[in-house]
């Protein structure tokens, strides 16, 4: 809280405080004797946030919300932050970060006189390595054994076996989207899945 004391007649003072800021006013004793405080308010959001490579935040961005993901390629090798404010409030922590295959975590802080909100991104690089962990199958034998570095397999069933069912897990869960699994139904005979 800031206090001034206003001695004299000098009314003009008045005049030039602007309430519609947000601030309090208290006078006290014919000596004029003020104090006002700045009430928090949109003075310590961002309106904005910006990537530079036109990412989107998820969630979508809002000036409540303050902890954000954002996925890039492995290609990404930095990333630019940009923000807009709301209100008079400094913003802290814009520019171009490198990044690290993984998670790297971005904090934009918006200061407004004594009190400060941090918006985090956690930006993740995704991983090169697309290969799976493991791959399994409901019914037969993959031939050859399960291999990362193999892509074709071939599996034997019975002409009873109506489907199959295939899983994956891909080498690095947080980073590559494995595609391809579920059920399928067979037919008598070769069946490309």
């Amino acid at each position: 809280m800031k206090t001034m004391a206003i001695f004299g007649k000098d009314k003009g003072f008045f005049t030039r405080l602007k309430p519609n800021l947000g601030y309090h006013l208290l006078i006290i004793s014919a000596l004029c004797l003020l104090s006002f405080s700045q009430v928090q308010g949109q003075t310590d959001k961002l309106s904005r946030i910006d990537l530079s490579g036109g990412e989107e935040l998820t969630p979508a961005f809002h000036p409540d919300i303050t902890d954000y993901n954002v996925r890039v390629a492995n290609s990404v090798s930095s990333i630019t932050v940009s923000a807009t404010k709301s209100g008079e409030g400094t913003i802290h922590g814009t520019g171009t970060y490198p990044l690290e295959v993984g998670d790297n975590r971005i904090f934009i802080s918006v200061v407004a006189g004594n009190q400060t909100r941090v918006y985090t991104i956690t930006v993740r690089r995704l991983n090169n390595d697309a290969n799976l962990s493991k791959l399994e199958v409901s019914a037969g034998t993959l031939l050859p054994p399960f291999s990362p570095y193999i892509t074709e397999y071939t599996v034997n069933v019975g002409s009873l076996v109506p489907n199959v069912t295939v899983t994956a897990s891909a080498k690095d869960a947080n980073s590559t989207k494995v595609e391809g699994t579920g059920r399928y139904p067979l037919s008598t005979g070769r069946n490309a899945l």
